[in-house]
């Protein structure tokens, strides 16, 4: 087999992971989360990565079977010469050899650092084509480029899957020995084919006897008594859960009481050209703001909401310090992230965000958690106060 030049080492085991946060390293960790079904879905994972003299490599692993790495999907590229970018990194999930979905970034190493470039595979994106310097990033075409200043510095632990990533694989652990360098090797086994099984019964053909009765029609007299004026139906009404059926699966169903908490944490390697006011709709902010998006849908009946995001003046175990909340209608970002119907910074005299809306029923909402403050640089902001952790809460009023 004939070895590639270089470029990278891919393929890092999780363990070197672990004990290179004190090693003055140059490299990218790349981390991949998918809510795509493992494997029925999506069962095989590529990533492609293309240096600044457009050499590349690949990788390319199998989700099924013994022995299938388990998400994230991790890997990690090294540099060979002092040329530190750019690099394209493409991550793809395939089905066989269909792809399903697929993300892109353009970012650069950092001298001596590790830094971490997140590209999550959503099943929003499946199928999505964006043109140009773009990419599908929930469900919506943004910017592929990321400022490796505003990757955040790998420690030696992996980020966690956001609550809207169903971690569905249980597969066993990932490869802990690493690869000296890329082999392409042989492509990869699909296995036999899927069994179709026997073909169904039909079973006997269906009676073809006359249609219709030929016998004489009756010739009896019209029935012409008076309507049936009865009292109606006087039982109780039908108190039980709404019917869920009003929502497509892919969206998380809004109770009708009670209350929605998801935890989530904001991070460079996503991007967003927030909305610049609190009165929607509105015009966009420039800078680059990181942010997550969850898509919710009210099975009924129409009831009150109440949206919190929450970050370190509510709790200081959370590191958020100003939260900013925007939510749209319907199932995706819109192409002008101005075009909200909701959007707060500063709630009561707190940091925290908070927004009160009526939902009906079957309706969709896109809720985007951000932050006031911009990645750096920045001089309103201190550096990295544009990230961190935070509580989506959502309490049916």
């Amino acid at each position: 087999m004939r070895s590639l030049p270089r470029l990278y080492v891919v393929t890092v085991a999780l363990a070197a992971f672990a004990g290179a946060c004190g090693d003055a390293e140059t490299q990218l960790v790349v981390v991949t989360y998918t809510d795509l079904a493992v494997p029925a879905e999506m069962n095989v994972f590529e990533l492609v990565a293309t240096g600044p003299e457009g050499m590349s490599v690949e990788e390319r692993s199998s989700l099924s079977g013994p022995g299938a790495p388990s998400q994230p999907y991790t890997v990690g590229l090294y540099p060979t010469g002092d040329t530190l970018g750019p690099v394209t990194v493409t991550v793809r999930g395939l089905l066989g050899t269909t792809e399903v979905v697929t993300r892109t970034a353009v970012t650069s190493f950092v001298t001596g650092e590790s830094r971490v470039l997140r590209l999550d595979l959503r099943r929003a994106c499946a199928g999505r084509t964006c043109g140009g310097e773009q990419t599908c990033i929930d469900g919506a075409c943004a910017s592929s480029q990321v400022p490796a200043d505003r990757l955040p510095r790998w420690d030696g632990t992996l980020p966690e899957c956001d609550p809207t990533c169903r971690i569905i694989d249980a597969g066993g652990p990932m490869d802990a020995g690493p690869d000296a360098a890329v082999d392409a090797g042989p492509p990869m086994d699909s296995g036999p084919p899927m069994d179709s099984g026997p073909p169904m019964d039909s079973g006997p053909p269906m009676d073809a006897g006359p249609m219709m009765d030929a016998g004489p029609r009756d010739a009896g007299p019209r029935d012409t008594g008076p309507p049936d004026v009865g009292p109606p139906d006087a039982g109780p009404r039908d108190t039980g859960p709404p019917d869920a059926g009003l929502c497509d699966p892919r969206y998380e169903v809004l109770p009708p009481t009670g209350r929605v908490q998801r935890m989530g944490n904001l991070m460079a390697s996503m991007q967003f050209h927030r909305p610049d006011g609190e009165s929607c709709p509105t015009g966009v902010n420039a800078d680059d703001f990181a942010y997550e998006v969850r898509t919710f849908c009210n099975p009924g009946p129409r009831h009150n909401i109440e949206l919190w995001q929450l970050g370190y003046e509510f709790d200081t175990r959370y590191s958020l310090t100003d939260p900013w909340i925007v939510v749209y209608s319907g199932g995706m970002l819109p192409a002008d992230r101005g075009d909200c119907i909701l959007s707060n910074d500063d709630y009561g005299g707190t940091t925290d965000s908070r927004v009160t809306m009526s939902i009906g029923a079957g309706e969709i909402i896109t809720v985007v958690t951000t932050s006031w403050c911009p990645g750096p640089p920045n001089t309103d902001c201190g550096d990295g106060e544009g990230y961190g952790t935070y509580i989506l809460r959502i309490d049916a009023l």
